[in-house]
């Protein structure tokens, strides 16, 4: 996390976090409050050098301990989190404990977060919901504190030297459970505020992951489909188009989001997917790059979910797909890296004998929590 400045916005440090695989989130503007864990962590930090210092004491086992510790939002470590698992310690604990998986870990963060808003935000209440053509009056100071609260951003109209205000639109930031009593339906939001951006409009499943809610995205390739009569690699090709959003807005989406995913599924009867380095299928990130792992693989050049738990139908390969046998097989799993979804296009090939047939199936974006 790091502040708006023109250095971290700037292409030569995107193209380095993006080729690192690393997730970067700007804080809000005029709001520091929003980097205080980033400061946390580094006072911290310096108060565990300082303490190894005068003690004598190794700094690594330290550090060590650290990156081993649970953390009081999600009950798992740093290491566990990162890894899978905790690295070695000098301390002792238990051999059972159980390894949450990280959609657990994410949606237990997001729970506590909107727990903790919820009884520190003293001032927080629920808006009566405006339709448009409802006229409102406020005094100045309270609509631009709402507005930079609740909307990022809303069409009106205010009168000169007057503080009647006209809204017609009521405008989220994100499908969130900031707003409790919002019901599942479709919502208009606009993730990166004013001056981004356009608003758009999404799905609000406000029940959805115990409540956080979540944000859909749809698109006109769900169905599932037929693949036929394309043997060279790659020679289907299926753009995806989402419903009123293009990539730029999807992009800032998923940014500020917790967690995202998006289910893709590959069923095939004599023909290859992967094949461990010679391709016939992949799909193809936002940013127009050729993704060489499937569904339920967060990284991992040619390999499907099978290929992760070693049970793959064939174990020289890394997809079940890839035996390449008369029998129907299935390759599928959530896609969950938020810097390449969502997926802008699927590419096929090897189905063009009567025998050699596939279908594939994406699901919708679905989105949630905040960083």
């Amino acid at each position: 996390m790091t502040d708006s400045g023109s250095q971290f916005l700037s292409r030569e440090f995107k193209n380095f976090t993006r080729n690192g695989g690393i997730g970067h989130v700007t804080s809000s503007p005029h709001h520091h409050k929003s980097n205080g864990k980033a400061e946390a962590a580094v006072k911290i930090t310096k108060t565990m050098m300082r303490k190894t210092l005068l003690n004598g004491t190794d700094q690594y086992e330290a550090l060590l301990e650290l990156r081993n510790t649970p953390r009081q939002d999600t009950e798992a470590s740093l290491a566990e989190m990162m890894f899978g698992r905790n690295t070695r310690s000098m301390l002792p604990s238990p051999r059972t404990k159980r390894i949450r998986s990280k959609r657990e870990v994410i949606l237990r963060r997001a729970k506590r977060r909107f727990a903790v808003k919820r009884s520190f935000v003293k001032d927080a209440r629920d808006l009566t919901r405006l339709t448009s053509g409802v006229l409102s009056t406020h005094r100045r100071k309270e609509v631009r504190l709402e507005k930079r609260t609740f909307l990022s951003r809303s069409q009106r109209s205010v009168e000169p030297n007057t503080k009647t205000m006209q809204i017609n639109v009521f405008i989220y930031l994100q499908c969130r459970m900031s707003y409790p009593k919002a019901q599942n339906g479709d919502y208009v939001i606009d993730p990166d505020g004013d001056g981004g951006v356009k608003p758009f409009k999404v799905y609000c499943n406000m029940t959805d992951k115990n409540d956080i809610g979540v944000t859909v995205v749809s698109h006109d390739s769900e169905n599932r489909t037929l693949v036929v009569g394309c043997e060279r690699r790659g020679a289907y090709s299926g753009n995806i188009s989402y419903t009123e959003a293009d990539m730029a807005q999807l992009a800032k989406l998923t940014a500020p989001s917790a967690h995202c995913e998006q289910f893709i599924k590959y069923e095939c009867r004599c023909s290859v997917l992967l094949k461990n380095g010679d391709p016939c299928g992949w799909w193809v990130s936002r940013d127009g790059e050729k993704m060489k792992y499937w569904g339920g693989v967060d990284s991992g050049d040619y390999k499907c979910t099978c290929g992760l738990n070693k049970s793959c139908a064939a174990k020289d390969y890394g997809c079940k797909c890839d035996e390449n046998s008369g029998t129907w097989r299935e390759d599928s799993g959530f896609l969950t890296d938020k810097l390449t979804l969502p997926v802008k296009q699927l590419r096929f090939g090897d189905t063009s004998s009567s025998d050699e047939k596939r279908h594939h199936t994406l699901g919708k974006l679905k989105c949630f929590g905040l960083i």
